[in-house]
């Protein structure tokens, strides 16, 4: 013990932050619920009383048929199943370096609480973080949709945004080696 201390005492603090990488990460916003009014396709939603969408940070979903364009392949099926996954539901949003994109959307960390024994289920067989063993779950709604097969992980310009990125990259690579959802149906 005291040579511990005789040690500790001749390393000053600027040595040890030489030896040591400290990192202070701020994230743009504090986390935040609200509930989803709607889905507008697999990566976009739109909150209650609020006018601009939220953007699922890390997510590139298909396109769904609009105005510019036809639906890409399986953009109808991925909409479909975010929506079934959050329409109408509490969410918590967490942020991470950037907040907004360029189109005014926020970027956003989703989660969803609760119990339901489908996305339980999902989240078993998937082997994925935050189901407990009394069935209840922290799900984090990003990786899901990656590991489920309705998206691929996004590659663009918001790319330093860090806080699940490995998560996500291996829910995406998981999904190609199974052969889930876009996977298999599109070319």
């Amino acid at each position: 013990m005291f040579l511990l201390v005789f040690l500790w005492s001749c390393v000053t603090l600027s040595d040890l932050e030489s030896q040591v990488d400290l990192q202070y990460q701020a994230w743009c916003a504090q986390s935040e619920t609200a509930v989803v009014e709607r889905v507008y396709d697999g990566d976009t939603l739109f909150l209650q009383g609020q006018d601009n969408g939220i953007r699922l940070l890390g997510v590139a979903a298909p396109e769904v048929q609009s105005s510019s364009g036809p639906a890409e392949c399986f953009g109808e099926n991925s909409r479909d199943f975010l929506d079934a996954l959050v329409e109408g539901e509490k969410i918590i949003l967490e942020f991470d370096v950037e907040c907004e994109d360029i189109y005014s959307r926020q970027l956003s960390w989703i989660f969803i609480e609760g119990d339901d024994p489908e996305i339980a289920g999902w989240m078993s067989d998937y082997d994925m973080m935050g189901l407990n063993e009394d069935g209840s779950y922290r799900l984090l709604v990003n990786e899901l949709i990656l590991r489920a097969g309705y998206a691929t992980v996004f590659q663009g310009e918001v790319a330093k945004n860090i806080r699940y990125t490995d998560r996500l990259e291996k829910a995406e690579e998981e999904a190609e080696e199974e052969g889930l959802g876009l996977w298999s149906f599109c070319p």
